[in-house]
């Protein structure tokens, strides 16, 4: 029983270090692409604009939150 848990923990674990490690990578792509911008611009930038670029998905499937 402690064995199988400890494999689920690890399968967690490991599967949330993978989407953690990408979700970094795909920030700091984006953000250097304004290399204009400082680090801080940037990611403020990218930030603002990400929801808007994601808007028209949603739209199509009629699921729109408003913040």
């Amino acid at each position: 029983m402690i064995c199988r848990e400890m494999i689920c923990r690890s399968t967690i674990l490991l599967a949330s270090s993978v989407y953690l490690l990408l979700y970094l990578i795909r920030i700091v792509r984006m953000t250097a692409i304004a290399k204009d911008l400082s680090f801080l611009s940037a990611l403020s930038f990218y930030y603002s604009v990400s929801w808007r670029l994601s808007l028209p998905p949603r739209l199509k499937r009629k699921v729109c939150w408003v913040y």
